[in-house]
C-alpha cells in the first residue's frame, strides 16, 4: 500500500493558482510603480548642471594653488641666475680656486631645497659643477677637456673642511648638455635666460629641469653657460598635497604628455617612485581616469580650461586641463574629480518627493508581504528540508500545506527522494569509510614528499626549489602592487675550518643552530632558505627600500656574530651578506639569486663580516676579471710581457745610480697595460709567482747584456710581491738567477712594501737569509703603511723609498712636506740611504736637496723606457 503523503492537506480544496502568473501579477505592480516615481523625481530635479558648477569653482582653485606653488618653484631661479650673471662678470671660475666656487654658489643650494646643482661650462671645453649629495657631502667636478680630455676631477668636501680629491673618466662635455647649447642659442637671440625641457640629470639621474644663461667675455675668449638644477620631485609633493573634494586629484604633465607632477593617491610618499614615473607617460600610471580624461581631452581638441565629463567603470568623472607657461615652453595642470563629490543637498521639494516615494515604497512593501507569504512558507519549509537531506538527515518533516499545484508536486518529488537516498546511503556509507582511509593515507605520504622535496633535510628550511616557487610568486606581486622587495645572500665565513676541524657532525648540529637564530625575529612573510653547505639566502618582501634591507643585513650579521655553543664548545662566527633589490637588481628569481651571490663575494672580497648591494659594475667587473684572467694566463705562453726601465740619479751631480725595472703587459688588443691594471689579479690567481720570476730573470739578463756592451748599472732594482712568499723558495729563486746570469749580488735590490712583513712572520728570516748574499733591499712606498721602528732597526733595508704621493705634495701641502722631512731625517738618523719617488717639478728636487735627499727617480729626469731606450738615454748624457 502506497502512502498518502498528502493525507493532512484536507481543508484546501479552492483551485491551485499558478506560481509563475501570482509572481509575475504582484511583483510587476511593485517594481513599475518605483520606477515611475523614480524617472518623474530624477526628471523633475536634475542636478548636473548644478554639480559642474561647482566642480569648475573647486578646479579653478586648485588651478590657482598648483600655479601659485609652481611660481615659487621657478621665480627664485631666474634671481638667482641674474645675480649669478654679475658674479661671473666680477669673479670668473678658477679651477685651481674652488674654494671660490663654493663660497658664491653653495649658500643659494643652501636656502633653495629644490635647487640641487650648479653646472657652468665654456666654449673651450671646461666645466664646473657643485653638487650637495645624499650623505650632505658637497661635491665639485672640473672638466678639462683641453688638458686632461674626458678624465674628470672630483671633489668631495667634508664638514670640517677638508677635501678628497680623485680623478676619473667620465664621458662628460658641457658644450654637449641641453642647457649649455640652449644658453648659447639663448644669447645669439640676445636673450639671458634659457629653460631646458625636463631631461634626466647627467651626474645623480634625477629628473629635473635647468635656467641657465650664457655671459660672452671677450677678455678671455669664452664664452660661458651657467645653469641651475631644479629638481622635479618637488612638483609631486606639491601636487600630492592639494585635495578636490573628496577624492579628485591635481597632476602636471608637458604639452607631449610626460608627468611631471603625480597625483597623491599615486605617490604615497615614495621618492623612489615618483623619480620612476617622472618624465614617463601618463599612460604609464596605468589609471583609466588619467588615460580617459587625457583622451577625451585631446579629442576635443585641448581646450584651455572647461570641464569634461566621461564614465569610467560605471561612474561620472569630471576633467580639467589648464595651461602653465614657462619660458618658450608650455606645462598643463590636470584636475579629476568624480562627480559624486560635488552633488548640492536636495531642496526641499526634492524632500518632499522623497518623503512621497518612501511611502508608496513601504505600501508597496506591505502588500507585496501579506501576498508573498501564501506562497513563501511553503517555499522556505521545503528548502529547510532539502537542506536536512544535503546533511544527510532523511527523517520525515513537517508536511508542506499549499494550494499552489507546482509547490505540491515539489514537496511529493522530495518525499520520494528522501526514501531513494536513505535506501542509497547504508551502501556508501560503507565504501566511503575504506575510501576515507586510503585517501588519508595517501594525503599523508604525498604531504612528506611535497614537504621532502621542497625543504633542506638538515635544517628544516626551504630549499631552493620552494624558494624559487616563492620568488616567482613574490616577483609579480610586487609588481602589481608597486612594492619592492630583497634577497639576501648570506654565506658564513671560514666554516670550510669548521668542518676541517672538529668534523662534519658538528658542523651540521652547527648549521641547525644557525639556521634557529636566523629563524627567530623574521616576518610571517619572509622566507629563510638553506641552498646547501654554509649559504642561506633570506626573501624579504613588501620593504621600503634599501634601508630596510640593510637593517636586515645587520641584523642577520648581529646574530652570526653571537656566540653558538654545541656539544660543551662555543664557536664564533661570522657572515658576509650580498643584498639585491626588485625591480631594481633584476625581475627574474634566477636573476636576483645570482646577482645578491656576486654582492655576497663582493663583501667577502672586501674584508668578510659586511654587507653589500649589488650593482651591474659587479657583473661588468666579474666578466672583466674573467677575460683579463684569461688574457694572463696567455700573456704568459706568448711572451707578451717586457720590462721598462726608469733611471735613478744623484740630483747633485746627475750622475746615474741605478735603474728600477717595471714591468708592461704589451697586450695584442689593448696595448700596452699598466702594473696597477694586472698586477692585482695576478696575485689573487697565484700567476705572480711565474710573472714575478720572470721580471727577476729578465731584469738580471738585460744587465748583464748590458755590462758586455760597456753600460755597467750600478744598480738594478725589481720589486718582489708580498704574495710571492707564500711559495717559500726567495732565497732559490733569487740566487738560482744569479748564478745563471752572472749578476753580481750587490748589484740586485729588491723593493719590498711595509705590508712585506705584516701580512707574512716568516718575511724577516727570509731577507735575512737573502741578505747574507750579497742583495739589497729597499723599503719601497715607505709612509703609506704600518711600519714599525723596531723592524726598521733589524731588517737588512739599504734604502728608504719616499711614497710619489709625499713628493707630489711639496710646495702643494704643508703636511706632505712634513712627512717627506720627517723620512728624510729618519733615514739619516738609521743610517740608510733614502730616494724619493715621482720627482716631476725642479721645485721638489730644491726641497729634497735641501733637505738631504740626493737621489730621486721620476718624469722629471726620465719616464720608464724599454731597454733600448735607456741606453740612448744613458748615452745622449754621456754615461
Amino acid at each position: 500500500m502506497k502512502p498518502n503523503y498528502f493525507s493532512e492537506t484536507k481543508g484546501y480544496e479552492r483551485k491551485a493558482t499558478s506560481l509563475r502568473r501570482s509572481l509575475f501579477l504582484r511583483f510587476t505592480l511593485l517594481v513599475t510603480v518605483a520606477v515611475v516615481l523614480f524617472a518623474l523625481g530624477y526628471a523633475q530635479f536634475g542636478f548636473r548642471p548644478v554639480v559642474a558648477r561647482i566642480a569648475e569653482s573647486h578646479f579653478n582653485a586648485a588651478v590657482e594653488k598648483v600655479n601659485s606653488s609652481l611660481d615659487q618653484l621657478f621665480g627664485p631661479v631666474e634671481t638667482w641666475i641674474g645675480v649669478a650673471r654679475q658674479w661671473v662678470v666680477s669673479m670668473p671660475f678658477n679651477e685651481a680656486n674652488p674654494e671660490e666656487f663654493n663660497r658664491l654658489f653653495s649658500p643659494v643650494l643652501r636656502q633653495t631645497a629644490h635647487m640641487t646643482s650648479i653646472v657652468a661650462g665654456s666654449s673651450d671645453g671646461r666645466g664646473w659643477l657643485l653638487l650637495q649629495k645624499s650623505d650632505g657631502v658637497w661635491m665639485n667636478r672640473f672638466t678639462n677637456i683641453p688638458e686632461r680630455g674626458n678624465l674628470q676631477r672630483f671633489i668631495d668636501w667634508a664638514d670640517d673642511g677638508s677635501r678628497k680629491e680623485r680623478l676619473e673618466r667620465l664621458d662628460y662635455d658641457p658644450r654637449e648638455r641641453p642647457w649649455y647649447k640652449g644658453a648659447i642659442k639663448a644669447l645669439a637671440l640676445g636673450e639671458t635666460l634659457f629653460w631646458t625641457d625636463p631631461y634626466i640629470f647627467f651626474t645623480t639621474g634625477d629628473p629635473g629641469i635647468t635656467a641657465s644663461t650664457a655671459i660672452a667675455m671677450p677678455e678671455v675668449g669664452v664664452v660661458l653657460a651657467l645653469g641651475i638644477d631644479i629638481k622635479l620631485v618637488d612638483i609631486s609633493r606639491m601636487t600630492e598635497k592639494i585635495t578636490v573634494g573628496s577624492r579628485g586629484y591635481v597632476s602636471v604633465m608637458t604639452a607631449d604628455g610626460r608627468l611631471l607632477g603625480l597625483p597623491r593617491q599615486l605617490t604615497a610618499s615614495n621618492e623612489g617612485y615618483i623619480r620612476e614615473m617622472s618624465l614617463k607617460p601618463m599612460a604609464a600610471l596605468d589609471n583609466p581616469v588619467m588615460n580617459d580624461g587625457a583622451t577625451l581631452w585631446q579629442r576635443e581638441g585641448r581646450p584651455n580650461g572647461g570641464v569634461l565629463s566621461y564614465a569610467v567603470k560605471g561612474e561620472i568623472w569630471l576633467a580639467s586641463f589648464r595651461e602653465f607657461r614657462l619660458g618658450e615652453q608650455a606645462f598643463w595642470v590636470s584636475v579629476f574629480a568624480p562627480e559624486s563629490d560635488f552633488v548640492p543637498a536636495w531642496q526641499p521639494m526634492a524632500k518632499a518627493l522623497l518623503g512621497i516615494f518612501a511611502a508608496a515604497l513601504i505600501l508597496s512593501f506591505l502588500l507585496a508581504l501579506r501576498y508573498t507569504r501564501r506562497f513563501s512558507e511553503p517555499l522556505e519549509m521545503l528548502a529547510r528540508s532539502s537542506a536536512r537531506i544535503a546533511q544527510l538527515d532523511f527523517h520525515d518533516g513537517q508536511p508542506v500545506r499549499t494550494d499552489i499545484a507546482e509547490i505540491r508536486q515539489l514537496a511529493s518529488a522530495q518525499t520520494k527522494m528522501r526514501h531513494m537516498l536513505s535506501e542509497y546511503r547504508r551502501t556508501v556509507d560503507s565504501q566511503a569509510k575504506d575510501l576515507k582511509q586510503q585517501i588519508a593515507a595517501l594525503r599523508g605520504a604525498e604531504a612528506r614528499l611535497e614537504h621532502l622535496s621542497q625543504h633542506d633535510p638538515l635544517t628544516g628550511l626551504p630549499n631552493r626549489m620552494l624558494l624559487n616557487d616563492r620568488l616567482s610568486t613574490s616577483v609579480p606581486r610586487a609588481e602589481r602592487r608597486g612594492t619592492q622587495l630583497a634577497v639576501l645572500f648570506l654565506d658564513l665565513d671560514r666554516f670550510k675550518e669548521v668542518n676541517d676541524s672538529q668534523g662534519h657532525p658538528v658542523g651540521d648540529q652547527l648549521l641547525c643552530v644557525v639556521a634557529t637564530r636566523l629563524a627567530m625575529g623574521l616576518r610571517k612573510s619572509d622566507t629563510l632558505a638553506r641552498l646547501g653547505g654554509d649559504e642561506f639566502v633570506l626573501l624579504a618582501e613588501d620593504i621600503g627600500g634599501a634601508s630596510d634591507a640593510e637593517n636586515l643585513a645587520r641584523k642577520l650579521l648581529k646574530e652570526i656574530a653571537a656566540p653558538f655553543e654545541v656539544e660543551n664548545r662555543v664557536f664564533h662566527l661570522t657572515g658576509s651578506v650580498g643584498i639585491s633589490m626588485f625591480p631594481a637588481d633584476g625581475n627574474e628569481p634566477v636573476a636576483l639569486i645570482r646577482n645578491a651571490d656576486s654582492a655576497m663575494y663582493q663583501a667577502k672580497a672586501q674584508g668578510r663580516n659586511t654587507f653589500r648591494f649589488y650593482s651591474e659594475e659587479m657583473t661588468l667587473r666579474a666578466v672583466a676579471r674573467l677575460q683579463m684572467e684569461e688574457s694572463l694566463h696567455r700573456a704568459i705562453e706568448r711572451k707578451e710581457f717586457e720590462l721598462h726601465y726608469q733611471p735613478q740619479v744623484n740630483m747633485r751631480d746627475g750622475q746615474l745610480i741605478g735603474a728600477e725595472a717595471l714591468v708592461r703587459w704589451r697586450h695584442p688588443e689593448k696595448g700596452l697595460v699598466a702594473p696597477y691594471e694586472f698586477i692585482p689579479l695576478a696575485e689573487e690567481t697565484g700567476l705572480i709567482g711565474q710573472i714575478g720570476e720572470w721580471v727577476l730573470e729578465e731584469s738580471c739578463r738585460q744587465w748583464a747584456a748590458w755590462a758586455q756592451q760597456g753600460y755597467v748599472l750600478p744598480r738594478i732594482s725589481v720589486n718582489w710581491s708580498v704574495k710571492q712568499l707564500q711559495y717559500g723558495n726567495l732565497l732559490e729563486v733569487v740566487t738560482g738567477i744569479l748564478e745563471k746570469t752572472g749578476v753580481p749580488s750587490n748589484v740586485l735590490e729588491l723593493e719590498v712594501t711595509e705590508s712585506f712583513f705584516l701580512e707574512s712572520p716568516e718575511a724577516l728570516n727570509m731577507l735575512l737569509s737573502v741578505g747574507k748574499t750579497g742583495v739589497s733591499f729597499a723599503l719601497d712606498d715607505f709612509g703609506t703603511g704600518y711600519s714599525s721602528l723596531g723592524y726598521l732597526k733589524t731588517l737588512p733595508l739599504a734604502r728608504l723609498k719616499i711614497d710619489r704621493g709625499f713628493t707630489w705634495d711639496i710646495g702643494k701641502n704643508a703636511d706632505g712636506e712634513a712627512v717627506a722631512r720627517a723620512i728624510i731625517g729618519l733615514a739619516g738618523a738609521l743610517g740608510r740611504d733614502v730616494l724619493a719617488e715621482g720627482v716631476e717639478t725642479p721645485a721638489q728636487v730644491d726641497f729634497l736637496l735641501a733637505h738631504g735627499c740626493e737621489h730621486a727617480q721620476g718624469f722629471h729626469f726620465s719616464k720608464p723606457l724599454p731597454a733600448a731606450a735607456f741606453i740612448e738615454w744613458c748615452s745622449a748624457r754621456g754615461i
